[in-house]
C-alpha cells in the first residue's frame, strides 16, 4: 500500500493487479458461459455473467486510469480526471514505441463508453441465437466507436485484457521515461 497518493510506482503496481483481476473475471466469464445460460424470467442477462463482464471491462479500465495517473503523478501534469488519459498519454506517446497506437485503438475508447455507461447508466446485454435453439451466446451493445471485434461477451472480455496485457507490457518502457523525466510542477496530484 503506497504511504502517500502520489506514489507513481505502486500506481504502476496497481495497474499490473488490475490487469491480473480482470484475466480472473475473464475467466470466470468464460466458466458461466459454457453452457450459454438462458435469461433471467425477466429476459435479463444472468447475474453471474453480467458481474464478471463488468468486472472485466471496470479492471481494466482502472489499471489504463492508474497507468495514466501514475504519469501524471510522476511529472506533476496536474491533469483532472476529465483529461487524465489524454494528458498523460499524449505527454509519453512521443517516447515510448507502440502507445501512441495503443492508445488510438478503437477497443479502448469502446470499453471507457461501455464502463461509463455500466457505472452511470445501463448497457444492453442480449442473448444471441443463429439457429432455432435456445441463445449461443450473448453479445454487450456497440457504443459505435469503430471497435470492429466481437461483441460476443466472451470473446469481447478477451479482447478486452489482451488490451490492458499491451499496457502491462510497456509499463518498463513508461518506468524507464518517468525515471529519467524531471516533473514539471510543484504539486502533486493524487494517485
Amino acid at each position: 500500500m503506497p504511504k502517500t497518493h502520489t506514489d507513481w510506482v505502486a500506481c504502476l503496481g496497481a495497474a499490473r493487479r488490475e490487469r491480473q483481476i480482470a484475466e480472473y473475471h475473464s475467466k470466470e466469464l468464460g466458466r458461466r458461459l459454457d453452457p450459454v445460460p438462458k435469461p433471467e424470467p425477466d429476459d435479463s442477462c444472468p447475474i453471474p455473467v453480467q458481474a464478471h463482464f463488468e468486472g472485466v471491462v471496470t479492471s481494466v479500465i482502472e489499471a489504463v486510469d492508474k497507468v495514466a495517473q501514475a504519469i501524471n503523478a510522476k511529472l506533476r501534469l496536474g491533469a483532472g480526471p476529465g483529461q487524465l488519459f489524454d494528458k498523460s498519454y499524449g505527454e509519453l506517446a512521443p517516447d515510448i514505441q507502440n502507445l501512441e497506437s495503443w492508445r488510438e485503438k478503437p477497443i479502448g475508447k469502446d470499453l471507457r463508453l461501455i464502463r461509463v455507461r455500466i457505472a452511470h447508466y445501463s448497457y444492453g446485454k442480449v442473448p444471441f441465437s443463429e439457429g432455432s435453439g435456445g441463445p449461443e451466446g450473448w453479445k454487450v451493445e456497440d457504443p459505435r466507436v469503430g471497435y470492429k471485434g466481437s461483441r460476443e461477451l466472451k470473446a469481447y472480455a478477451q479482447a478486452a485484457v489482451d488490451h490492458a496485457g499491451e499496457l502491462i507490457g510497456l509499463i518498463p518502457a513508461i518506468e524507464s521515461v518517468l525515471r529519467a523525466r524531471a516533473p514539471r510542477g510543484k504539486q502533486d496530484p493524487e494517485c
